[in-house]
C-alpha cells in the first residue's frame, strides 16, 4: 500500500506545483516550499483528516456515513472535472468530434503513438492487475463489503460502477493525443496533461475545476486507504500480540476501546508517513502510471489465496502464507528493485550484468528470460506465489477448521452446507461463565454503553419482544457465547476475539468435563453452527471424532488422527 500513496502524495504535490508555479492567478510571491517538505505537510494534514472521520467508533461494523458521502461527492467532482476537461480540449484543440477524427487520420504524431500494434502480453498484465485491484486494495475492500449495507446496494453497484469506468476514461485518448499535438515534448509531464492544456490555453476556470477533482480523488483514496488499512494492522496484528502477552490484561475491568482507538489512530499516521517516506525516497524515479502498476502488482499477490481459496478446498493456511511471502520476495527483487535502483540508491550494474556478475540472474530478465519489465515481474512474482501455496499446502492435510471453511465455498452442491435454520433453545453448558462476565468481556473492547445496548437487544430478539430485565447473573449458553464472540469480532477481529473468550474460559477454571458437556451441547446444535463445535473440539485434549446420523465424520480434532495414527487422505468430512 506504501508506494500507492506514495502515488497520491506525488500526484497532489506535482499538480499544485504546476498550478502554482504556472497560473496567473496567484499574484503574490509565494515562499520557497521544497517538494518535499510540500508533501510531508501533505501527509500529515491527510493523516489527521483520517484520524478525526475515520477512527470516531471502534466498532469496524459501524458505518462511518460522514466518510462515505465524502467519498461519494469526491467520484462526483472528479467525473464531472474529467469530463469537463475532456469536451474543453475536445472543442478547444480539435473543433469537436468530426476534427478529432481527421487528425486522427492525419496527424503524424498520433499515428506514431497509437498506430502502433497492441501490445497483448502488457494490455492482459494491466487487465489482469486492475480485475484484481478492483476487489483486493483495502479500500475497495472497505466499501465494498465494510460499508455495505444491502444487498441492493451490490446490485445497483454492478451496473453503476461499469458506468462510472466508462465515463471516467472517455476523454482519455482525445486529451493525450490533445498533449501531443499542442504540447512541446518535454514542456509537461505526461502526467500532467489534464491540468497542462488548460493551463496552456489560460482556460483558469477549466484549471482550477481540474486541480480540485484531481485533489478529491488523491486524498480520498488515501483516506480510505489508510483507514482500512489501520483496522487491519490493529485487528491483525496488534491486538493479537498484545493479547497472547497478557498486556490488554493487566486491568481485567478496565475499558480499553479509548486505547484500540489511539492503536487505530497510530496506525493511520505510520501508514501515511510510510508512503511519504516510499515518495521521498524512490518517488522521483518512477511515474504517477508506473508507482500505480508497481503497487498494484504487489496488491495481486494476495489473488493466488483468495481465489483459489474459493475452489480449491486442499488450500491451508500455511500455504496461502507461504505463497504471499515467496510471491512478495519475488515482486521485490523484479520490481522493487529495478524502482531502487533507478532512483540511484544501488549500483546500475545489478540490472545490467546482474547480481555478483551472474546474467541470468538480472532482476529484469530472470533465466534471460526477457518481457516487458510489468509483464516479467507479474509472471515471475505469480509463478513463485502460486508454487508456493500449492507445495506448501499439499505436504500437510488441512486441519479441521480449515476443511469446514473449504465445505463452505464448495460448488458441489450435495456438500454445500447451506443456509441452516436457527434452532430453539440449548441446554446450558455448566461452568461459572455468566451472561454479566460475556458483557464486561465486551464492554471493555466496545465501551459500556454499546456493550450493554447490543446484550440487551439480543435478549429481547430470544425472547421475541417479549419485555423483560436481562439476568447478568444467568450461566451463559452457546447462544450468547458465540452472540459475543460475534460482537468482539466487530471490533477486533475474529481471531482476537476467540482469544479473547479463551482466556475467559480459562480464567474461570472451566475443567474437561464442563468441556465435554459444551460438545454434546454443541453437537445438538451441529446444523446450527459447526463451527462452534469445531472450536470446542479444538479446547479439549482428548481425541474426539464426531460422526452424523449415518455413521459419517464431520468434525474431528488433531489428537484424533494422532492418537489413531491415521493416514491424511482417510480423515476428512463424509468418510463413513
Amino acid at each position: 500500500t506504501l508506494p500507492y500513496i506514495a502515488l497520491q502524495l506525488k500526484a497532489i504535490v506535482a499538480s499544485t506545483e504546476a498550478l502554482l508555479g504556472n497560473s496567473p492567478l496567484i499574484p503574490i510571491a509565494l515562499p520557497e516550499i521544497g517538494i518535499l517538505e510540500t508533501a510531508f505537510v501533505l501527509a500529515l494534514c491527510l493523516a489527521l483528516f483520517a484520524v478525526l472521520f475515520g477512527t470516531r467508533h471502534i466498532d469496524a461494523t459501524e458505518h462511518q456515513d460522514g466518510l462515505m458521502l465524502a467519498i461519494a461527492t469526491e467520484s462526483m467532482v472528479k467525473l464531472t472535472a474529467f469530463l469537463t476537461v475532456g469536451l474543453f480540449v475536445l472543442y478547444s484543440v480539435f473543433g469537436g468530434i468530426q476534427g478529432f477524427a481527421e487528425h486522427a487520420r492525419t496527424s503524424d504524431v498520433f499515428q506514431q503513438v497509437f498506430g502502433r500494434s497492441l501490445n497483448g502480453g502488457t494490455w492482459l498484465t494491466i487487465t489482469f492487475l486492475s480485475l484484481v485491484c478492483a476487489i483486493l486494495l483495502p479500500r475497495q475492500f472497505h466499501v465494498t463489503v465494510v460499508e455495505n449495507r444491502t444487498e441492493g446496494e451490490i446490485r445497483r453497484a454492478a451496473w453503476m460502477f461499469p458506468l462510472y469506468l466508462v465515463l471516467i476514461n472517455l476523454f482519455v485518448v482525445p486529451i493525450a493525443a490533445a498533449g501531443l499535438l499542442t504540447l512541446r515534448p518535454g514542456l509537461v509531464d505526461p502526467d500532467m496533461m489534464v491540468i497542462g492544456l488548460p493551463l496552456s490555453k489560460m482556460a483558469d476556470f477549466i484549471t482550477v475545476l481540474a486541480y480540485i477533482g484531481g485533489l478529491s480523488a488523491a486524498t480520498a483514496m488515501v483516506i480510505v486507504e489508510s483507514v482500512a488499512l489501520s483496522i487491519m494492522v490493529c485487528n491483525g496484528l496488534v491486538v493479537p500480540a498484545l493479547l497472547r502477552r497478557g498486556y490488554l490484561e493487566v486491568e481485567p475491568q478496565g475499558d480499553i476501546a479509548a486505547r484500540l482507538l489511539v492503536i487505530r489512530r497510530v496506525a493511520i499516521f505510520g501508514v501515511i508517513l510510510g508512503g511519504y517516506l516510499v515518495h521521498r525516497a524512490l518517488g522521483q524515479a518512477q511515474g504517477l502510471a508506473a508507482i500505480g502498476l508497481i503497487s498494484f502488482a504487489a496488491i495481486a499477490q494476495l489473488a493466488p489465496a483468495f481465489f483459489m481459496g474459493l475452489v480449491w478446498h486442499k488450500g491451508t493456511a500455511r500455504g496461502a502464507i507461504a505463497g504471499i511471502v515467496a510471491g512478495v520476495a519475488m515482486w521485490g527483487y523484479t520490481l522493487l528493485l529495478p524502482w531502487i535502483v533507478k532512483a540511484g540508491l544501488l549500483p546500475l550494474t545489478l540490472l545490467t550484468e546482474g547480481p555478483f556478475g551472474i546474467a541470468w540472474l538480472k532482476p529484469q530478465a530472470l533465466l534471460h528470460l526477457k518481457f516487458e519489465p510489468l509483464t516479467h515481474g507479474v509472471l515471475w512474482s505469480l509463478a513463485a506465489n502460486f508454487t508456493a501455496f500449492v507445495t506448501v499446502s499439499l505436504l500437510r492435510a488441512p486441519e479441521p477448521v480449515e476443511r469446514l471453511q473449504a465445505m463452505l465455498f464448495r460448488a458441489d452442491e450435495g456438500h454445500r452446507l447451506g443456509p441452516i435454520a436457527t434452532p430453539g433453545a440449548f441446554r446450558l453448558w455448566r461452568t461459572s461463565i455468566t451472561i454479566g462476565d460475556l458483557q464486561a468481556a465486551a464492554a471493555r473492547y466496545l465501551g459500556a454503553e454499546r456493550a450493554e445496548r447490543a446484550f440487551a437487544e439480543y435478549a429481547a430478539v430470544l425472547r421475541d419482544g417479549q419485555v423483560g430485565r436481562l439476568r447478568l447473573d444467568a450461566e451463559a449458553d452457546i447462544q450468547f457465547l458465540r452472540f459475543t464472540e460475534r460482537l468482539l469480532s466487530s471490533a477486533i477481529g475474529a481471531a482476537s476475539a476467540r482469544l479473547v473468550l479463551g482466556l475467559l474460559l480459562r480464567r474461570s477454571n472451566i475443567g474437561n468435563q464442563s468441556a465435554l458437556q459444551l460438545l454434546d451441547d454443541a453437537s445438538e446444535a451441529l446444523q446450527y453452527n459447526r463451527d462452534l463445535l469445531q472450536s470446542a473440539l479444538d479446547q479439549v485434549r482428548h481425541g474426539l471424532g464426531v460422526f452424523d446420523a449415518d455413521l459419517r465424520l464431520i468434525c474431528w480434532n488433531r489428537q484424533f488422527g494422532e492418537l489413531l495414527d491415521l493416514p491424511d487422505d482417510l480423515v476428512r468430512i463424509g468418510v463413513p
